[in-house]
């Protein structure tokens, strides 16, 4: 349902929606992660601020929910470099 909505809409503010219901909205992120995991690579060309994104994983990060957690860092070690300052900053940002 959420492609058929990407479709219907503006790549990049339905991608920045996705990333703000991550970071906003608590009972969202399982389901934003999943779809974002599932969906990283078509979102590149229509990525949102590097400051969302981080902002975004470090919440779920940072979220009680032991499965969001899981959830955010697979979503690290799939799609993000380890080695780039981007994972370096949401990980300070969670844990400082």
């Amino acid at each position: 349902m959420l492609d058929s909505v990407c479709l219907v809409t503006s790549s990049r503010a339905f991608w920045q929606a996705i990333w703000q219901a991550l970071l906003l909205v608590a009972h969202a992120r399982i389901p934003a992660l999943t779809y974002l995991s599932a969906r990283f690579d078509t979102m590149a060309p229509h990525a949102p601020s590097r400051e969302l994104m981080l902002g975004a994983l470090a919440a779920g990060l940072s979220d009680g929910n032991v499965l969001v957690q899981r959830a955010a860092l697979d979503l690290l070690i799939a799609h993000l470099p380890a080695d780039t300052t981007c994972v370096f900053a949401a990980v300070l940002v969670c844990f400082s």
